[in-house]
């Protein structure tokens, strides 16, 4: 598994449950199958999948969250000699994560809307 989080904070407010990892990237990418991912395990509450999830990082790359197979998805813009219009995102290949995603300072933001009871 080529992602690695660390757990930076977990809060609640009622019943409101929050928590953000920060998250590093290595290795290789599997392709459009995204790369496995549980959240819960990090966070410390398995027994239910967040409400919210985003994930953001600084370097242009667009992260996102399969809730159904707990993986992440990377897509960005491949690069094209005929730029003209809007050009769509397409998944990131299956190889090496490109530098620009190693060094990217990626984090997860998620959100439980009722707090999940511990396991």
């Amino acid at each position: 598994m080529p992602v690695a989080g660390v757990l930076r904070k977990r809060s609640k407010a009622g019943t409101l449950l929050e928590a953000v990892v920060d998250l590093t990237f290595f290795g290789t990418y599997p392709g459009a199958a995204g790369d496995p991912f549980d959240v819960t395990t990090i966070v410390g509450f398995t027994n239910r999948q967040p409400d919210v999830v985003n994930i953001g990082g600084k370097s242009g790359w667009l992260y996102t969250y399969d809730f159904v197979n707990k993986k992440i998805i990377i897509k960005g813009q491949q690069p094209t000699s005929a730029t003209a219009g809007i050009i769509p995102l397409d998944d990131l290949a299956n190889a090496a994560y490109p530098a620009s995603i190693t060094g990217d300072a990626v984090s997860l933001y998620c959100e439980w809307f009722a707090t999940p009871k511990l396991p």
